[in-house]
């Protein structure tokens, strides 16, 4: 092998390190590239990521102080009912005479509490007194079926009291279903004791 052979030899093997060079080089440069894009990204996502649970934070936030805006405004309009009812339970009573006679006197009692007053009321906070009264208006607008209805509303609330029982009856008699009144009449007597229960049993039998 020659001299010139030997040179080109050599010249082709620098032309192939330069190559080889600049081919890692490059490589080098890729693979910083690739992985300074990943690093962005993730710290985007990230980023991205710590937004959206800042703004579902406060989503959250926000239908938390609505739900107690609500539970607050509903609070204030039950007391405010109650208020109402509280200022309006003291019934008017009215004294009607249907005889000439010195024979007892009918005593009709009128509330002023709303129907829509007293139901939201009981259903708010269940009580004897507004399912009692309910019991007696509907009585009194010969709408028996919810007489009985409201009358047993009470009953479940206090089974001695003797009213509801009566208005339980009276209602039952309106319908025609005597029977059913005096049956259950019959069934408080059995338990307890009451003059009136008594007296009224003996002018229905």
């Amino acid at each position: 092998m020659n001299k010139i052979q030997i040179q080109e030899l050599e010249l082709k093997h620098k032309k192939f390190k330069q190559k080889r060079y600049i081919k890692f080089s490059l490589l080098g440069v890729l693979v910083f590239c690739l992985c300074f894009a990943s690093f962005m990204l993730f710290k985007y996502l990230q980023n991205q990521q710590h937004t959206l649970n800042l703004a579902l934070k406060e989503k959250k936030n926000l239908q938390n102080k609505l739900q107690d805006a609500k539970i607050i405004q509903e609070k204030n309009k039950i007391l405010q009912n109650k208020t109402t009812l509280n200022a309006q339970e003291t019934p008017h009573i009215q004294t009607i005479n249907l005889s000439t006679t010195n024979e007892p006197k009918i005593i009709v009692q009128s509330y002023e509490a709303s129907i829509p007053e007293l139901r939201s009321d009981f259903y708010a906070h269940p009580n004897y007194k507004s399912a009692i009264k309910l019991s007696k208006i509907y009585y009194q607008n010969k709408d028996y079926k919810k007489s009985i209805f409201w009358s047993l509303k009470a009953n479940e609330l206090n089974k001695n009291n003797q009213e509801s029982w009566l208005m339980f009856a009276k209602a039952k008699i309106a319908l025609g279903q005597k029977e059913e009144a005096i049956k259950a009449l019959s069934n408080y007597m059995s338990f307890y004791d009451s003059n009136n229960i008594d007296q009224f049993l003996s002018q229905i039998k």
